[in-house]
């Protein structure tokens, strides 16, 4: 059965729910008992969703009623797998979904004043919950009270209430407890009700004393940002405030700044200031943090909140927020980032240099912010929350499940329960604790509290008791994504249609429509099961582009921009919306005498080949026909004419790009966006560029009459053994040490050794080679030289070439060969080329220097196993002369020092179980390589990138010293991380560039 229409039909279903909202209701504002009573009428778009999900696989849903197990009713049928494999593949690491036994459900106290919400809340010690501000009066005004709720008396200890001081903000602040100095931190938030502008104003209050102390203002304002307290376990008048993300003056956009204030007991508090720590990967407001072994740990954060308005009327902030084309509002990424940050008090940590920050661990099962939170030991649970709230005339209503997800820092592993919760309940803005005598979990909003589950608590450990056997959960997994993909899906596409109408023209592919999965994928297939945007999307003019971020900005979405599908490890654009600009294909001819053009970011390297040959013009450039231009240029670009004519990003003078707020820019060596320009020549693929490059200019192009025989390709065979290869590798690496200060015709030679090995399925043998591939560009004198002078060293490596193949060419036939294609129409194809679709994973390595043959050995060594798989080849590249003797301070590209790189790489078939993981490790591991080169080791090349799970570690792998300006550059033209980076979801263990001389 196909499913399809049915899911086209959910997305419709969020279209038109907006519509169902305004028919059924007066447009005023509401909250709290206007929220749950429109929940309990049944015109959320969650209640519509799960009606029709059940009806349409005829089956009842874990969401619709959590007391049916389809496990156990043999009435429930099973939703096809082929429905579930895009996402239910992607979240196959999470332990399952269980129930917690659960307590009678019961209300014990009321809040004074009863409907008091939104007030941030954290529970102090065993015996303590804090609450701090919030709205009361159905949000129309705000509490200037600190609360304290005694958990075992379960009462309200109003008589120890503070006020506020009149300096901190009332709602969306940061805080955090000092239990052994009774001290509470609070840090920037909201002053006054509705959407009201932001204060950096800051404090700390005795809680035994109501004493208070100013700290220095947060460097800017922040709404609802995460905060965590760390003391220094070997001197604990030491402590470090920690704030990281939030929304920043706008409201309605995020931030993923991480500052630190170091406090002491002698500190001049009105004198110190905030330090500027490595900015989150991702983040947002209404996130979940706490504090583990030294380590902070961060999820469960929103992208988007209304804008600010400076007025206290939240009818006005919705009204603000509908008119600026905000009609999802607390959007969560399907993603569910928990991310780590080792702080300075880390004790596996003390003595060491800490050469990375924030880390991407397990994703969170079921994307939710504003969720209630409590941390005992090495466990978070994260009660309820938001998954997408529905911005309307009436005011906005925010959906969420009756869930417990349970996060094990040692494990790093999350558990799921599902809880019954009563009609009426809201199940977001919580506050959550633990009550240790009675071993209960209880969360709290608008003065109702609610017993969520049982849990045990001891001196070193907290587990939940009385769990069920772990079932299959993929239905009520399926209804949640399905529901919260559709409702930010069917927002962007609102905005989107009225700007541009993209939906009608059928440029636009989302997770629910036919065809989705033939343009999802990279060409690495291993990272498939990650590769799950919302929304594809396929514009033809840049002023589509500029709409496109504007809408994706507008409801809370990230963007990625892709170009030729070879991202090496395939874990970028893998979420969110993916701006495919293949379409942007124009070749246009400033100077032929000057070798001027301009091309559209979307051609491939086979397509440039073909476009300027008529005009007698060649781009320095890779050799893989399918490869994107833009990629290559964002990578560097290395290729056969890199020796004599640079890099590719070299010849570029200027690039068109599309900026975070959907502006048009120029960017020159000499204007006010030369930075983008500086990061556009080979610093901008590791963390994602600040924009989408639409247009990029070219300047200097050599001249190749066309027709003309100007290529010479060798190919030199020798006798594949260890031994003989070990020679081969060293002689070429010799051979270019010693004669290339004094010889400058080597720059038109580009000599290339490959260890290969193949493995014959049929025949069910391996098949080592070894072979030397030399490209030579000059006339027909030149050619003879070449093969009369320097030809006789290369087929004298190795203990002789056994056998050799030389072609003489033109450009285009050059082209054909290099890119393993046939014809000129198949230059034209993005798609065609190499034995591509397959899976694949490596490593490169940059050499300074000469390496000893040692470092040959276990490189071949690696090759020459014999497993049986498709196939693994080491190839090696010289680099030296004109990338050498371009040294400038106006490209981002780091490895100018650098004699040689090496890409070490194991091919698998689709289908095949993917073995490359136990190779790596079990052959020739990455840190051996590193550790075999020592001092010669310079960096990996980012063109190979393989991404670890720390965006700052990968930087300083691929980029030496420029490492930290990228990152400014990122972070000032990006500043609410639009253009997000998606580190792998499974946490690989790469080395970090400790060396910072690669460059000289």
């Amino acid at each position: 059965m196909d499913f399809r229409p049915y899911l086209r039909l959910v997305v419709l279903l969020s279209t038109l729910q907006m519509l169902v909202i305004t028919i059924f209701h007066p447009s005023q504002c509401f909250h709290c008992d206007d929220e749950r009573d429109w929940m309990e009428e049944g015109h959320s778009a969650k209640l519509l969703l799960n009606e029709f999900v059940a009806a349409s696989h005829s089956s009842t849903l874990s969401s619709v009623d959590p007391k049916i197990n389809p496990a156990e009713n043999s009435s429930v049928e099973a939703v096809p797998s082929a429905t579930l494999s895009r996402k239910k593949e992607a979240r196959s690491r999470v332990q399952g979904l269980s129930s917690i036994k659960m307590g009678s459900t019961q209300i014990v106290s009321q809040v004074s004043p009863p409907d008091l919400a939104a007030a941030e809340g954290l529970q102090a010690d065993d015996e303590t919950l804090i609450l701090v501000g919030g709205y009361i009066d159905n949000y129309r005004n705000v509490s200037t009270g600190i609360q304290f709720f005694n958990i075992t008396s379960q009462e309200w200890r109003t008589k120890d209430n503070i006020q506020l001081p009149e300096s901190l903000a009332e709602t969306h602040q940061g805080i955090a407890f000092d239990k052994e100095n009774d001290m509470l931190y609070i840090v920037s938030g909201q002053k006054g009700s509705g959407c009201m502008p932001a204060t950096s104003a800051s404090g700390r209050i005795n809680v035994k004393t109501g004493r208070f102390e100013e700290l220095p203002s947060l460097p800017e304002p922040r709404y609802a940002p995460g905060m965590e307290l760390v003391t220094d376990p070997s001197d604990p008048t030491i402590k470090h405030l920690h704030v990281f993300g939030g929304a920043c003056r706008t409201r309605n956009q995020t931030a993923s700044d991480h500052w630190r204030l170091v406090i002491t007991d002698t500190s001049d508090l009105a004198n110190s200031t905030w330090e500027v720590l490595e900015s989150v990967p991702d983040a947002g407001t209404h996130g979940t943090s706490f504090l583990f072994d030294g380590y902070i740990y961060y999820t469960g954060f929103c992208t988007l909140d209304p804008g600010m308005v400076p007025s206290p009327s939240m009818a006005e902030c919705h009204l603000h927020a509908r008119e600026h084309s905000q009609q999802l509002l607390h959007h969560v990424s399907d993603a569910g980032f928990m991310f780590r940050y080792p702080t300075d008090f880390v004790p596996a940590l003390q003595g060491q240099t800490i050469e990375y920050g924030w880390e991407r661990l397990e994703d969170m099962p079921f994307p939710v912010c504003h969720g209630g939170s409590v941390s005992v030991h090495e466990k978070l649970f994260v009660v309820g929350g938001a998954v997408a709230t529905v911005q309307t005339k009436r005011g906005s209503a925010p959906s969420n499940f009756p869930i417990v997800q349970t996060y094990d820092a040692i494990s790093n592993s999350w558990s799921v329960a599902k809880f019954d919760a009563p009609k009426r309940t809201p199940l977001f803005l919580l506050s959550t604790w633990i009550d240790s005598a009675r071993s209960k979990l209880y969360s709290l909003h608008s003065g109702r509290s609610l017993v969520v589950g049982d849990v045990v608590v001891d001196k070193v450990s907290t587990k939940e008791v009385d769990r069920l056997n772990e079932i299959e959960f993929s239905d009520f997994q399926t209804s949640f994504m399905y529901y919260t993909r559709s409702l930010a899906i069917g927002a962007f596409q609102n905005c989107i249609e009225g700007a541009m109408g993209l939906v009608g023209r059928g440029m636009m592919k989302t997770l629910f429509d036919s065809h989705y999965d033939d343009s999802r994928r990279t060409w690495n297939l291993r990272m498939s099961h990650v590769q799950f945007p919302d929304i594809l999307i396929f514009p033809d003019t840049v002023q589509q582009i500029q709409s496109i971020v504007q809408c994706g900005k507008r409801t809370g979405y990230h963007i990625c921009a892709r170009n030729g599908r070879h991202s090496y490890d395939g874990t970028t654009c893998t979420h969110g919306i993916v701006v495919d600009v293949s379409k942007l294909d124009s070749v246009d001819i400033v100077s032929i005498e000057d070798g001027v053009v301009r091309l559209g970011a979307g051609l491939t390297l086979g397509q440039v080949a073909l476009r300027l040959d008529p005009y007698g013009l060649t781009l320095p450039m890779g050799s893989c026909s399918s490869v994107g231009v833009t990629g290559l240029v964002l990578n560097g670009g290395q290729g056969p004419l890199t020796r004599m004519y640079g890099l590719t990003s070299d010849r570029l003078q200027s690039i068109e790009v599309v900026d975070s707020n959907g502006l048009l820019l120029n960017a020159t060596v000499d204007n006010q966006y030369s930075d983008y320009l500086w990061l556009a020549r080979g610093g901008g693929s590791v963390d994602h560029y600040p924009g989408i490059i639409t247009g990029l200019q070219f300047r200097g192009l050599p001249n190749v009459p066309q027709n003309a025989t100007i290529w010479t390709r060798v190919k030199l065979c020798y006798r594949s053994t260890v031994s003989n290869a070990v020679k081969l590798l060293a002689a070429w690496q010799d051979f270019f040490a010693d004669l290339e200060p004094n010889d400058p015709f080597l720059k038109r030679i580009t000599a290339e050794p490959w260890v290969f090995m193949r493995f014959r399925r049929q025949r069910r043998i391996h098949e080592p080679a070894l072979y030397m591939v030399v490209y030579f560009f000059g006339n027909d004198d030149l050619h003879k030289r070449f093969m009369e002078h320097y030809l006789p060293a290369f087929e004298g490596m190795g203990g002789g070439a056994k056998a050799r193949s030389v072609e003489r060419l033109n450009e285009l036939g050059f082209h054909r060969l290099v890119g393993g294609v046939r014809s000129n129409a198949d230059l034209a194809n993005s798609s065609a080329g190499f034995d591509l679709n397959t899976v694949w994973q490596g490593y490169s390595a940059v050499a300074l220097e000469e390496v000893p043959e040692s470092v040959f050995q276990r490189v071949v060594e690696t090759v020459y196993i014999d497993q049986p798989i498709y196939r693994r080849y080491a190839e090696f590249k010289p680099l030296g002369a004109a990338v050498r003797d371009r040294q400038t301070e106006h490209a981002a590209f780091w490895h100018r020092g650098a004699r040689w790189w090496v890409l070490v790489n194991h091919f698998l078939k689709p289908g095949d179980p993917d073995v490359t993981g136990s190779l790596l490790r079990n052959s020739l591991r990455h840190s051996e390589l590193i550790d075999a080169m020592g001092t010669s080791f310079g960096g990996e090349y980012a063109g190979y990138v393989q991404h670890s799970n720390s965006i700052m570690r990968d930087l300083r792998r691929y980029y030496g010293d420029n490492a930290v300006r990228i990152q400014t550059i990122k972070r000032a033209r990006d500043p609410h991380n639009l253009y997000r980076h998606y580190l792998p979801s499974t946490p690989r263990k790469l080395p970090i560039v400790i060396n910072s001389s690669s460059a000289t």
